[in-house]
């Protein structure tokens, strides 16, 4: 991805989660982060809000099984009657990508 002239990684968040990747439409998003100090694009499918949950809003996330990879998850969190994954971008991200 080529943001004003920076060359970035691009990573393709519901591939890398395992899920189904939906088709590229007016509302997929690339969002820009930086782990470690390596800035990255995150292709999503669509963003409905953006919260910041306090740490008293987050709980630990339960041992069984989800629909992602349970590493991935940092937390769960109440967003109205919605229960939301938190991720842990360190665990979403290759290595590969974050050594760069």
């Amino acid at each position: 991805m080529n943001l004003r002239g920076v060359v970035l990684p691009l990573l393709d968040l519901a591939a890398r989660l395992g899920l189904s990747t939906p088709e590229v439409d007016e509302r997929c998003v690339i969002i820009v982060t930086e782990i470690d100090g390596v800035p990255m694009g995150m292709q999503l499918d669509a963003i409905s809000d953006i919260i910041a949950p306090t740490k008293d809003a987050m709980q630990s996330p339960p041992e069984a099984a989800t629909s992602i990879n349970s590493s991935y998850v940092q937390a769960l969190t109440l967003v109205g009657e919605k229960i939301v994954r938190v991720l842990e971008l360190k665990s979403v991200i290759p290595p590969l990508i974050v050594a760069a």
